[in-house]
């Protein structure tokens, strides 16, 4: 089996793993059981325990997607005790960061009522968007190279570029930042690896998400539908947000409704936006033999499987494989799509107390990927 195909199973099983965890903690109300802890001591107890589980049954898959996984297929991958210890202090940091928004939903449900909490979570999905940069270098061993100040033959009003070095060679950079203030993160070891021409078709390609709307698009709309579905979530919990039980029985409605969001329809939306930026670069003048040679570099240092079944690909990847991108460059110009929305929003779960962000197949057990999950 290829180390994609084994990455898949990985992130199915694990993915599959927190969807049963979760309609059993609803099923049986495990809430209940820090509930106790939180009437017995305090609800940051209660709470700060549920995280704790959360944090011990995230180790194996972690173990088998960060270290043994790469470790097999000869990828690059630190010696254990160096991946233990980022490990540690990421995962660490990620389940504080969780417990303390997760206390700030407590308080304000508690305080304020439902629809308050649900405003509560839209202003921290905002505020992530804004800050997600500095939340990835606090999660994860991120380091700024220098800034590209000269221009790539594009406009880019307010936008910035910055090189960005991470261990881990399948980490991708992204877009951060409010919308109109980007920054635009490339990988250092892009410079390195790649020709002048082949860098300038992927910058080119970042300033295609954001001029062309697919990228505010793909925000806009990973903000409206976690919204969406944590008010179900909030609402169908018993007790709201107002107990740490209904704190925990929320954060497992909303598990589940998330895991729906991410086997079609936001996927699909994505992949619709990777095919509308590669015509909007080609329309602007990049050759496209050079597009196709970046679709493959850029596949080899993810999962090199250049060629994917098609169903596979419809329910599993919202970043279209090698093939379906030369093809589909050279027909008609697609339908707009949402650039990066399927994983933006398993980011921005981080302020509903989804389960999901580190579980999929494509940063599982990687914690420079938790923050800015590989997009194309």
């Amino acid at each position: 089996m290829t180390y994609a195909r084994t990455r898949l199973w990985l992130g199915m099983t694990s993915v599959g793993g927190w969807v049963v965890l979760s309609l059993a903690g609803i099923i049986w109300n495990w809430g209940a059981v820090f509930q106790g802890l939180a009437e017995q001591y305090h609800e940051l107890i209660g709470l700060a325990a549920f995280f704790g589980a959360y944090l011990l049954i995230t180790f194996i898959p972690d173990l088998l997607g960060g270290w043994v996984l790469p470790n097999k297929y000869e990828r690059r991958v630190p010696p254990f005790g160096q991946w233990l210890g980022k490990w540690l202090r990421a995962s660490l940091i990620h389940a504080s960061y969780l417990l303390l928004a997760a206390y700030l939903l407590l308080v304000v449900g508690k305080t304020l009522g439902t629809w308050a909490a649900v405003a509560l979570m839209v202003v921290h999905m905002l505020f992530m968007t804004r800050m997600q940069y500095e939340l990835a270098r606090l999660i994860a061993p991120l380091f700024e190279r220098g800034e590209l100040k000269e221009k790539i033959g594009l406009k880019f009003p307010g936008m910035r570029f910055v090189f960005v070095d991470a261990p881990d060679p399948g980490f991708t950079g992204g877009i951060a930042g409010g919308l109109r203030r980007e920054t635009i993160l490339v990988p250092n070891h892009w410079q390195e690896s790649t020709k002048g021409e082949m860098l300038d078709v992927l910058k080119a390609r970042r300033v295609g998400a954001i001029l062309s709307g697919s990228r505010t698009r793909g925000v806009l709309l990973a903000i409206l539908w976690n919204a969406l579905l944590f008010t179900l979530a909030i609402l169908l919990s018993p007790e709201g947000v107002a107990t740490v039980n209904g704190v925990v029985t929320t954060s497992f409605y909303f598990t589940l409704f998330s895991f729906l969001g991410i086997l079609g329809f936001l996927p699909e939306l994505s992949r619709r936006a990777v095919f509308e930026v590669d015509h909007w670069v080609a329309g602007k003048g990049i050759e496209k033999t050079k597009l196709q040679e970046v679709f493959s570099f850029t596949d080899k240092l993810q999962d090199d499987e250049p060629v994917r079944k098609r169903i596979v690909e419809f329910i599993f990847h919202p970043i279209p494989s090698v093939e379906s991108r030369i093809q589909q460059l050279f027909m008609n110009k697609p339908s707009q799509g949402a650039w990066h929305v399927a994983r933006h929003s398993l980011f921005l779960s981080w302020a509903g107390i989804g389960l999901l962000s580190r579980a999929v197949h494509c940063n599982v057990g990687r914690p420079e990927l938790w923050v800015f999950l590989p997009c194309d």
